[in-house]
């Protein structure tokens, strides 16, 4: 991975853009409800209870489809890249999308906190109407900051960028967790593959599905020293 984030630091200004390839159809998943399903009815329960203190039992019901609500769609993202989800457990999931920056150290703190209070069967979650509210914007933010991630990744499942003395490729298999590169280089070509099939861990993964997300906007964040400075904090 190093190898890559080097590459493209290296010829950062003069890396062109040349074309993208969009998979066969969005990567669905079995799912009969999504997340905003979950983030709606939520809503609905938080508006009726707005009046007045939150019924306890009420209280559960929120909290369960908030949690429910987050976790499907970081499935989805997950699912996107051909990710076994049902392997991994919330904490799992959570870690992964910061590291892809999609929600701040100090939220997920939060997040962590209600839930803490929140996991235990057959007792009244131990949060405050104001941590609910909070509870549901962090996890309204979050759905909405993935939901672009899920149509950006189709569009660009494979893209190429040339250089003065090649290009660099990056291709998402639409049915394995495998994403490669192709570095070529005044006719040497070199290919570069991070496999997640027989080892579940998500950290070298999020590297590589960050220099993914972030080429796949070359175009759109116009400027190349932003681009630099993210692609170096992929690792």
């Amino acid at each position: 991975m190093h190898r890559v984030i080097d590459y493209i630091s290296e010829r950062i200004e003069e890396l062109i853009y040349e074309s993208s390839e969009s998979g066969f159809g969005v990567t669905t998943t079995d799912f009969d409800l999504n997340s905003f399903d979950y983030l709606f009815r939520a809503k609905s329960l938080i508006d009726i209870e707005s009046t007045e203190a939150f019924d306890p039992l009420t209280k559960n019901e929120i909290v369960h489809y908030l949690k429910t609500a987050i976790e499907c769609q970081i499935d989805t993202l997950l699912n996107s890249y051909c990710i076994e989800f049902k392997k991994l457990n919330l904490p799992n999931k959570l870690n992964f999308i910061k590291k892809l920056n999609l929600i701040t150290g100090s939220n997920l703190v939060e997040l962590n906190k209600i839930r803490n209070r929140t996991i235990h069967e057959y007792q009244i979650a131990k949060v405050t109407d104001k941590e609910i509210q909070l509870y549901y914007d962090i996890a309204y933010s979050l759905i909405w900051s993935i939901q672009p991630i899920l149509t950006i990744i189709h569009q660009n499942r494979g893209l190429k960028f040339k250089a003065k003395d090649g290009y660099i490729t990056i291709y998402i298999n639409e049915f394995q967790p495998i994403i490669t590169y192709y570095i070529y280089i005044n006719g040497k070509g070199e290919t570069i593959e991070e496999d997640l099939r027989d080892n579940l861990n998500l950290d070298t993964f999020s590297e590589s599905i960050k220099v993914h997300l972030l080429m796949s906007q070359f175009e759109s964040l116009r400027n190349k020293r932003t681009i630099l400075k993210l692609i170096k904090n992929c690792h």
